[in-house]
Order: structure tokens, then sequence, then C-alpha cells
């Protein structure tokens, strides 16, 4: 019909085009305050009928200019504008050229009415979530609600993914207080603060590069309610239980202003809460280079997570200091200061069951059990200065983070074995990203400079002897970076040329006393290394047909290294060219539907701690000796996705990827005795990598159900060198995950899951092949509410394991809550693991090896506990 209207006018304006007398200029205002009106309408009747002859709009200075059609001598002239009383002129010849309109504004009573809004809504790349038509009583936390939202999930730590791809930031009222450390925010802001929660697909942050590069991840928007926008909100926790005693309390404050963000947090639990899961940072702040750096693990203790709900697992001693504030500086600039002090103990028992299956057909066994202890302090500072306008981007990042940390394993086998892990780690970096646009050219600069020191030791003592064996370990990492790239606007064509140099020196010094193993290898490293690699990148990006955008790179680069070892005393030079390549294409098919692909090809160099040539010992039996050359990676990355979305609340992705080249050096094993010691060497084969993530989710608005379903698969394929004699070998495994959720009122609801897992040893060779592993998960979940505002929660959670073929553990825990709200007082009743299960045990594969893991729980627990929100 509108579609009508707007061709009828366009046709009456075409023919009355050429039967028109001349033209009426005038201007229209307020009366009150002579203000100009800008949309008013303007029409042109008959004195009799209501056959419009002529239109025309008021512009930004109330001015308007409107052609006479010569019918009769007297016409009728209508203006009319939201909230203003109508005017109506009569004019007969001789017609005036001038009107001056004055507008009187008019109060309109509207009859009470009610209007829904949509559960899900798309406009554009921006779907948007009214959090009202998920949230229900029992959710406390933003991070509940979301779990809820067709194609969002939240992992323990808070960390957000959408159609299973990780997030790139989270903003809270289009502002990034949190930058990627989100966690807390997640985890801890109130459900009830917010109205709506926007997903900003193929999101550009630098807005200066908006319809000019392409980015293929999502971001999410949080947007608070009118109410709760620039005041201070408070919340207050607290609760105590048996077991025999517990604690947690939280004290937090935030303020989500115009010019200003702020949230500060004091948390502290006993009760299996970890609070490291919610300073870790999901990626890294937007710049135009990004240096590739791999993190080193020094030493290796048994310390596996269990794969059962954290709290059942996890015996702690926690308390975490959070404070984020954000300044903004007028429109475009922000100041970011944040701070975090962790401090936090954890105990663990653990067996394990290590089956190493050997080339002659034989399996050798490995029984251990465990006691750990860990410390952990950990400080976090971060400072940043952001200037983000539509001519320049500009960011200065300052970083110090340092982690004091120390472990002490207590081990039984056929004796009793002492392990003492001293693992700090201190490092401080800058990040500069500079950018500015000229005409339709835009020039880029980009710095980062990142120093950390990890001087770490490990000693080992059996059965109580006064003198240890001792490994120690210091490691100093100076990485530095420098990019320029100068891009050029043709039409639909973005013409980018990149060039930079990365310059990298890195010490490696190790020291292990007092050990009497039978090795020709030394025992001691001293090896420094210092690389340099000058590149250039050219690229192309161009979009078709508006709805697919191609992305195209070309990287020519020169690697040189040189590597000194004053144990051997010797040098060796290793100088490299290197070309990699990357090619991004992304298809809009429709409004729902979206199909994505990708090719990259990346030369990796990897650092100093895959190059020693002396043994570093990982733990009390484990010795390892790195590449002699230099260790890189040339991998091949394929991938392709189909994502689909609409308004109905049907979400589906569907993902795929092969790396080729995953790592192209092996590992040579060789067990002598309960001794594993380790070397590496150039592959002849490189791994590879294979995998398939799938998943739907449909919300059904008028039953209020919600169903889904998961599947993926992965499979690795590498070599192993075992007692002289390669194997060529696959671990393979699979999962499928349906769910259900249905709200049959409005704040009661029934939750059910299954997860199925299974993983496999497949070999080529005289091994003999193991066979598959399955793990079964269900996960029932009840919240009935008596009344608005009592409400009880049962929860119960199988659990059964293959942990060797044929052969199942079973476990079934529970917990039931009750929970009053009062206002703006919380109280809740809450009953943990009622049927106190007191271990869980799970077998998995790795490499050519299989471990069978048991984990002590936490005994059955009873809390009540209080929160207050003001």
């Amino acid at each position: 019909m509108r579609s009508f209207i707007l061709i009828s006018f366009f046709l009456g304006a075409v023919s009355l085009s050429a039967q028109t007398t001349g033209s009426l200029e005038g201007v229209v205002q307020e009366k009150s305050t002579g203000e100009p009106l800008v949309g008013v309408s303007v029409c042109i009747y008959p004195v009799q009928g209501q056959e419009l002859l002529s239109f025309a709009i008021s512009q930004a200075n109330g001015k308007f200019k409107i052609k006479i059609p010569a019918t009769g001598d007297s016409l009728r002239i209508e203006l009319s504008y939201m909230g203003f009383k109508k005017e109506l002129y009569r004019i007969g010849l001789p017609f005036v050229k001038n009107l001056t309109v004055e507008m009187i504004p008019e109060t309109y009573v509207l009859r009470e009415v009610r209007i829904k809004a949509p559960e899900m809504s798309l406009s554009g790349d921006t779907v948007r979530y009214n959090l009202s038509a998920y949230m229900q009583i029992h959710d406390r936390s933003i991070g509940d609600v979301l779990r809820q939202l067709p194609g969002i999930s939240v992992s323990t730590g808070g960390q957000i993914r959408y159609q299973g791809e990780l997030i790139s930031h989270l903003y809270i009222e289009n502002k990034e207080l949190m930058g990627k450390g989100y966690g807390i925010a997640v985890k801890n802001l109130s459900a009830e603060a917010f109205a709506t929660v926007e997903v900003l697909e193929n999101h550009q942050p630098v807005k200066m590069l908006q319809n000019r590069e392409f980015s293929p991840q999502a971001a999410v928007n949080l947007k608070l309610k009118s109410a709760y926008k620039s005041v201070w909100m408070f919340t207050a926790d607290a609760a105590i239980g048996v077991w025999p005693a517990l604690w947690s309390a939280r004290l937090m404050g935030a303020q989500f202003a115009q010019n200003w963000q702020s949230m500060h947090l004091y948390k502290s639990n006993n009760m299996g809460e970890s609070l490291a899961l919610e300073l870790f940072s999901f990626g890294r702040a937007p710049g135009v280079y990004l240096m590739n750096s791999t993190e080193e693990q020094l030493f290796s203790p048994a310390n596996t997570a269990s794969p059962v709900t954290q709290s059942r697992s996890l015996f702690n001693h926690s308390h975490l200091l959070a404070t984020n504030h954000l300044t903004t500086v007028g429109k475009n600039v922000e100041l970011r200061v944040k701070a975090n002090y962790l401090y936090n103990r954890e105990e663990s028992d653990r067996s394990i069951i290590t089956a190493y299956y050997l080339p002659d057909a034989s399996v050798v066994r490995f029984n251990e059990i465990y006691h750990n202890e860990t410390k952990t302090d950990q400080l976090g500072l971060e400072l940043t200065l952001k200037a983000n306008a539509k001519t320049y981007f500009w960011e200065d990042k300052i970083e110090i983070n340092g982690a004091w940390n120390s472990m002490q394993s207590f081990l039984e086998r056929n004796f009793f074995l002492h392990q003492y892990f001293n693992i700090p780690n201190v490092q401080l970096s800058n990040n500069l990203s500079w950018m500015k646009q000229m005409g339709t050219r835009v020039l880029k600069f980009g710095s980062e400079i990142s120093y950390r020191q990890l001087p770490q030791s490990l000693s080992v003592s059996e059965d109580n002897d006064s003198d240890p064996a001792v490994q120690h370990i210091i490691l100093y990492d100076l990485q530095a970076s420098a990019t320029t790239e100068v891009q050029q606007r043709i039409g639909k064509w973005n013409l980018m040329f990149n060039a930079g140099i990365n310059f990298g020196k890195q010490n490696l010094n190790s020291h292990l006393t007092r050990l009497n193993i039978a090795t020709t290898a030394p025992l001691f490293n001293d090896i420094s290394a210092l690389t340099l690699k000058p590149y250039i990148e050219p690229g192309l990006q161009f979009n078709l047909r508006r709805n697919i955008n191609i992305t195209c790179k070309l990287s020519l680069g020169y690697y040189h290294a040189h590597i000194k070892d004053d144990i051997t005393h010797t040098s060796r030079f290793s100088d490299q060219w290197y070309v990699n390549n990357s090619l991004l294409i992304n298809w809009a098919i429709s409004s729902a539907w979206e199909l994505r692909g990708a090719y990259r090809r990346q030369t990796i160099y990897d650092g100093i701690t895959q190059m020693h040539t002396g043994y570093i010992m990982r733990n009390y039996r484990h010795f390892d000796i790195g590449l002699v050359g230099l260790p890189y990676q040339l991998r091949n990355d394929y991938s392709l996705s189909l994502t689909y979305r609409d308004v109905s609340g049907l979400v589906a992705h569907l993902r795929g990827g092969y790396v080729s080249g995953f790592k192209n050096y092996l590992t040579h094993r060789e067990l002598t005795g309960f001794y594993m010691f380790s070397q590496l060497y150039k592959a002849r084969a490189p791994s590879d990598y294979l995998f398939v993530a799938s998943g739907i989710s449909k919300r059904f608005a008028d039953l209020r159900l919600s169903v889904g379903l998961s599947l993926g698969c992965n499979i690795f394929f590498t070599e192993l060198v075992q007692q002289n004699i390669s194997t060529h070998y696959q671990n393979r495994s699979w999962n499928v995950s349906p769910r259900i959720a249905w709200s049959f009122t409005t704040n009661s609801k029934i939750e059910y899951d299954v997860m199925l897992n299974s993983n496999q040893l497949f070999t080529k060779g005289s091994i003999q092949n193991p066979k598959p592993l399955l793990q079964w998960q269900h996960n029932a979940k009840t919240t009935i509410a008596f009344s608005s505002r009592l409400y009880a929660q049962l929860n119960i959670e199988y659990y059964a394991n293959e942990t060797s073929p044929g052969l199942f553990t079973e476990g079934i825990f529970g917990d039931i809550g009750l929970s009053l709200n009062c206002k703006k007082v919380k109280f809740h009743l809450d009953l943990k693991n009622i049927f106190n299960q007191d271990h869980y045990t799970l077998t998995s594969y790795s490499d050519l090896s299989s471990a069978v893991y048991s984990w002590k729980l936490r005994p059955r627990e009873f809390v009540i506990g209080a929160s207050w929100s003001f």
C-alpha cells in the first residue's frame, strides 16, 4: 500500500509539472519561539475535494517551495506537523508568492495502549534481544540472561561466544569499560539493570575504517534501563555455611553515566568459585599489528582441571579486588584505568593412571596419587588512552602484569615424593596504534614493545630427602615491532600496503643439580637468540554487489636469527625468506543467511624454549630437549562457515576447518624406567588438524520454549617417535549435545540438556588400537516459583564415564535451593551435593597414551546467605 501511494505521488508530480502557474515559497516556524520547523508537510488541494495537487516538505531552516497547479482560481493549502495544530489557508488569483506560517503546539490525549516489544529483532548487521522476554526470577547476573539468548553462549569465566565464535568487544552503553577482561562485568553486574542486548555483527571498532575494512567478528553492546543510567548501583552479598566452615562475600559498586563509567569490586569465597577466571583477557585490543607470540610453559605440573562443575572439585581460599574506570573527553576521546589484585589458595587431590602404548604392542602404566597446594598472588594494571573519530584513530595502552605463583605437590607411588614449583611471571608492555584519514587515503602506524621475565624453579625430593634435585630456569624475553600502512580508496576498491619490522631478544638459562640420570646430553642451558623480521604486505579489499566482501593479502618477509649456545660454545645463523598470504570472502546471501570462507598461509617462528640443547626437568619424571635448528610452523588454514538468524528466534551455524602443518616438528620419546625423555626433531610429515562444529537453537515465544542442538568433531593427525620407532596416529573426538528449556509459568522453568562425548586413539602400525571411550552427562534443572518473591531450584547432574572399554563409572549430583526476594534484599538457602559424591573419574586419550583421572570432590554443604541491592 505504501509503495502504491508513493508511486501515485510521483506520477501526480510528473503530471503537475507540466501544468503549473508558478511556485509558492514560504517558511514555517513555531509561533511562541520563532524557531524554524523541519519536516512540516505542505499540501495543496482544490477548495472542494481531497485530490492532492502538489506536495512539499519544509527543510532544516523551515523554508519550503511548492509548485502551484493551474486548476481553477482558488486553492486550499494545509500544513501539518506532529504535535502542532494543523494550519489551513485559502489562496486565489493572483496567487501569492511568499507565505509565512506560524504553527501552534497542540497536546493530544491518546487512549491507553499496550505495546509488546518483540523478543528478537534485526536491523542490518545488528541483532537486538529484549531481555524482559528472557529474564526470570532466578537470574542474578547479566551472564545468567545472556546464556538464554539464541545464538549466545557464556563460559564459566564469563567469556561470550556468538554463533560459536568469540566476540571481539563487550560494550556497556556503547563504551568499552572492561577492555578484553570483561568477565568481571558479565558475572557480577545485575541482570535487572539491563533492558536490551545488541549483537553487532561484523563489527569494526575503528570508526574511520567502517565501510572500508571488513571485520569478521561480532561485538555485544549492553543497554541499560532508564532508571539505572547515571546512578550508582551497589550490591552486597554475604553467605556462610557448614563443612567445616564456609563463607563468601561480595561488595560491588558501578555507575554508567554519559561521560564516564566506573565499576569497583571486592569478592571473596572458599566455596569453590574460581575468581581467577574472571581476570582472563579474552583476546587483544584493536590495532594495526599484533605480534605472533606463544605462551611458554616452563614446567608441567599435574594440575589438570576436573570436567565436572568447578564448584564441586575446587578447594579454595580466594580474594579479588578490582577497579575499572572510563572517562570520556568530548565525543571521541576515552581514558581507561584498570587495576586488580588476586590472592588465591587452592588444594586438590587426584590420582592419575597413565598408560603408554608402545610399538611392541605392550602397555606400560604408571599409578600416581597427588595432593597439590597452589598459592597465587597476581597483580594487573592497565592504562589506555584512545581517540576514535571519523577521520583519525589513536590508542596507547600500557600494561603491567605480575604473577607470583608457587605450587607444592605431594606424590605417592612406590615411594613418597615432594615437588615444589616456584613459577613467577612479570610482564610489561606498551601498544600504540595511530591512524589518519586524508581524503580517500588512510595512513596507519603501530608499535608494540613487550618485556617479560620468568625466574622459575622446581625442586624434587624423595622420602623427605633434605638435599633435593633442583631445576632453576630464568627466561628473559624482549619483543618489539613497528609497522606502517597506507590505504587508498578507489570506488569500491581499498588498496593496502603495509611494511614493518619485528625484533626479538631472548635468553634462557637453566641449571639442574643433584640428579643422577643416564644421559649423554648436558643438564645445563645457556642459550640466547636474536631475531629480526622485516616484511612488506600489500593487500586488496573490495565489495561486490554490496553484499560480497573480499579481502586478500600477500606478505613477503625475511627472517634472520642468531642463536648462541654458551654451553657448547656454538653459534647458529638462520636466514629464511617466507611468503604468507590470506583470503577472506564474506557473502551476505540475504538478511538472514551469511556465508564466509577463509584461507591463510602462515610461517610462525617459535620461541627459545623450543631450541634448548640441554635437558630441562618439566616435572619429577619428564625431561625435554629442544630442536637443533630453527623451530617454525608452516601452516595452511582453511575454514568455511554458514550462519542463519531470523526474528522468530531461529539461530544456526555450521563451521568447519582444516589446518595443514599444525606442527612441523615431532617428538622423539624414550621411556626408561619411570623417566620419560623427549626431544624435538624436524618432521617428515607435518601434523594436521580437522574440525567441524555446528549448532542450532530455536525459541518458540508463544510456548515459552527453547530447543537447541550442538554437534562437533575434531581429528588431530600427527606422528610420534617412541622407543626409536615412528608411529602415525590420530586423536579423534566428537560430541552431541541436545537441550531444551520450557517456562511453564512466568517464572517457573525446566531445563534439560545431554552431552555425549567420545574420544579415540587410532594408530597406523603395530600398536593395537584402543576402543573409543564414551562420556555421558545429563543435566536437569527446575525452577518453581511459588509467588513473585519465593522460588525453589533443583539441579540434578548425572555422569557416566567409560574408564575402559565396557567399564563405566557413574556419578549423580544434586543441589537444592530456596530463595526469597524482599524488595532490595534476597535471601537464599542452599544444600549442595545432596548425594555426597566424593570423587569423579574420567579417561581420555592424548597422543599415544591414555590417562584415567580421579578427582576428589567437595562433600555435602549447607549454605545460607543474603544479597542486598541498592
